[in-house]
């Protein structure tokens, strides 16, 4: 059966040629009435299949033409349509002599059976025969211009529905991205670490009345605990929308809205629908920005008293230890005060220089493993009693090793008599190998050593200290950290206290 398929959708078009050429049918297409009557003038189909809304000339066009022309008058032919739908649209098809009226979609084998039974319908009906009588074309025409008219009217108003539907859709649309905008703001602002809480809560207020649907007649208040905050033009309305800040489940506070002039009524008063679960949500967020705040103050002060309690300890310590050294007493404050000081010139965090305090202050707690009498004893050491004392850097690394310190405690206490040319102890690390605090330490341990008095031998004087330190800066001690250290002397910046 040779078919001749009209249908301007392309796609549609290319479908219904492949489906019908898989029952075995020969198939012509064309993409307009006007085409499909030269195709079917210079090849007559067997049957004829047409959509009806097309350029050029429409399928109610074709049809009339073809029912017109005796080559073609007898040629079945089928409408298959996706707009015209109605029963007048029916009844007037079946006026223009129309085998069949299918309505789009349908299925492959119905369609495939349907041409199949008009075809072998109109093979047994005598070619003299007209299936219907012909329309006049006055009548034609006037019932022609009532379907196009009714087509453009239905066109009209589902064109109108859509314009409709689409402004609502934009509005909806700016009223979500207004929203979204004043959530992610209001988020944005609860995160920043360098806000308070007040300040965090003085910018999220302004923020607020972006995400209303009327913000130019909008204001908002925000209370956390006592504390009120408020956009400039705030004032308690009847027009309001409000919810709760909660903290772990607990009320601490409120977020309002309201309008400063009436409003016409929506879902909450004047208030959108979608305006609720935005409130709700910013309530929420703030609310666990107070929380985080809330519980990062609690750690702040849980670890500035264990650390008050952690330094405590630590200076109960180091008094011990100068208890059973006398001549040593104040050595390990100055020490202290000493390396603060160039740690501070050479630029340290104030963490790395708090590290650097703390260890100063109990460098030598290793010094209670020395017998009292070999601390305290006048006049030169033997070896034997210079090698115990050099033992106190490791037992003092020994008693620190298993406590857990913010910095490396244990590791700058057992490294600061060791030397950047490795020629020091307990382990002769050398260069960048020993740490920077435990150098900085080293040069300071020196100074104060040489500067002050001890049992086997009178103070040497800061200047033989600096220049120790001068001489030697690059072999047994850092560059760096021996510069820093003789430019704050020099230069007035640090003296040791009386």
């Amino acid at each position: 059966m040779k078919v001749l398929v009209v249908e301007d959708n392309e796609d549609s078009r290319k479908l219904l040629v492949k489906q019908l050429r898989g029952y075995g049918h020969e198939v012509m297409a064309a993409i307009n009435g006007a085409e499909a009557l030269e195709q079917a003038l210079a090849q007559p189909p067997d049957i004829i299949i047409s959509d009806i809304m097309m350029p050029k000339m429409d399928g109610f066009q074709l049809c009339h033409e073809c029912k017109q022309n005796e080559d073609l008058k007898n040629i079945p032919f089928v409408f298959y349509t996706a707009t015209y739908l109605s029963a007048d649209d029916e009844k007037f098809a079946l006026k223009l002599g129309v085998d069949a009226f299918l309505r789009k979609p349908t299925g492959p084998d119905t369609l495939a059976q349907t041409l199949t039974t008009v075809f072998e319908k109109a093979k047994s009906r005598p070619s003299s025969v007209a299936k219907v009588p012909p329309l006049e074309i006055s009548l034609y025409l006037t019932e022609y211009s009532k379907r196009i008219v009714a087509k453009l009217e239905e066109k009209m108003a589902e064109l109108e529905r859509e314009i409709t539907e689409h402004a609502r859709a934009e509005y909806n649309l700016e009223e979500r991205v207004k929203e979204l905008h004043c959530l992610y703001g209001i988020a944005t602002v609860a995160e920043r670490p360098d806000l308070t809480l007040d300040e965090m809560c003085e910018q999220a207020v302004d923020l607020l009345p972006a995400g209303w649907q009327c913000p130019e007649t909008a204001c908002a208040k925000i209370t956390i605990d006592d504390k009120v905050f408020e956009t400039a033009n705030y004032r308690d309305t009847e027009w309001k929308q409000s919810s709760d800040i909660k903290v772990r489940g607990a009320k601490v506070g409120r977020v309002e809205v309201c309008y400063l002039e009436e409003r016409p009524q929506l879902t909450e008063g004047p208030f959108l629908k979608e305006e609720r679960p935005l409130i709700d949500a910013i309530a929420k967020r703030l609310g666990e920005s107070v929380e985080r705040r809330q519980t990062e103050e609690e750690s702040r002060r849980a670890t500035e008293k264990l650390l008050a309690a952690m330094k405590g300890t630590i200076q109960a310590i180091a008094v011990t230890v100068e208890i059973r050294d006398p001549y040593t007493a104040g050595h390990q404050r100055r020490v202290t005060d000493l390396a603060s000081a160039v740690g501070k010139e050479l630029g340290l965090s104030e963490d790395q220089t708090e590290g650097i305090r703390m260890a100063g202050v109990i460098h030598d707690i290793g010094k209670i493993y020395v017998p009292a009498e070999i601390l305290s004893r006048p006049g030169s050491l033997s070896e034997v009693e210079f090698s115990m004392i050099k033992m106190h850097a490791q037992a003092g690394y020994d008693i620190l090793k298993g406590i857990e310190f913010p910095w490396p405690i244990a590791q700058i206490v057992l490294q600061h008599h060791e030397r950047v040319n490795g020629s020091g102890y307990p382990q002769g690390l050398s260069g960048q190998d020993i740490l920077l605090e435990a150098r900085i330490l080293a040069v300071a341990d020196v100074i104060e050593a040489m500067a002050s008095h001890r049992p086997y031998r009178p103070a040497v004087g800061l200047d033989n200290a600096l220049e120790e330190i001068e001489k030697n800066k690059g072999k047994l001690y850092d560059s760096e950290v021996a510069d820093a250290c003789i430019r704050i002397f020099t230069e007035g910046k640090f003296e040791f206290e009386s």
